[in-house]
């Protein structure tokens, strides 16, 4: 857990038994995911969450696993509705050819996120007050680190320079912190194109 978005005093999103929200800047991403011993134990990180049934075990985090990295137990799944095109996934270490530059995981707002080359980064929110996950880049576009405003804007224009950046670990096991505006210089999938500017710039 990052410690800059270890506050848990929010308000839980709950839907029958399914409870989740998107992470902000100072908040970790949260859903169910299989088994917990108690409902005290889910309601040990947030309160707000009184329907919780004793069965699952809520994942709590703010980093976001490139989800590229799976091919292999997406494969493992037999026919099923790709996420993203089947040529995109890594399904063996030795498809990683940049392994210096192919994220593992970074600061984010969900658990996983398959981003493209094409995508503009979140036009709606910049993650102070909230977040626009949807599993493309504007899940790891949030200013949680490097150089920003003191006080971040709600919303960002697409069209301008983004600040901030957020920490990011490779493949070869290196860590650093990337701004926001670089992110799209990275190799996040098997089939990556690098484009010549960050989509929405002019």
């Amino acid at each position: 857990m990052c410690p800059r978005a270890s506050n848990t005093n929010r308000t839980a999103v709950t839907t029958g038994l399914v409870v989740s929200g998107f992470g902000t800047v100072h908040l970790p991403w949260f859903h169910l995911m299989d088994v917990v011993d108690s409902r005290a134990t889910a309601q040990q990180w947030w309160p707000a969450a009184a329907d919780f049934r004793t069965g699952y075990r809520l994942g709590v985090s703010s980093y976001t696993f490139n989800l590229y990295l799976v091919g292999g137990i997406f494969a493992g799944r037999g026919s099923i509705e790709w996420p993203q095109e089947r040529s995109s996934y890594f399904f063996h270490e030795a498809e990683v050819e940049q392994p210096a530059l192919t994220p593992i995981l970074g600061d984010g707002v969900w658990s996983g996120t398959i981003p493209d080359w094409s995508d503009h980064p979140c036009s709606l929110y910049y993650g102070s007050t909230d977040s626009c996950g949807g599993g493309g880049m504007s899940d790891l576009c949030i200013a949680r680190h490097g150089r920003r405003p003191s006080s971040l804007p709600a919303t960002w224009p697409v069209n301008q320079r983004m600040p901030g950046a957020i920490n990011v670990v490779f493949f070869d096991g290196h860590a650093e912190l990337v701004p926001l505006e670089q992110l799209w210089q990275l190799y996040w999938s098997h089939d990556w194109k690098v484009p010549a500017k960050r989509p929405g710039l002019p």
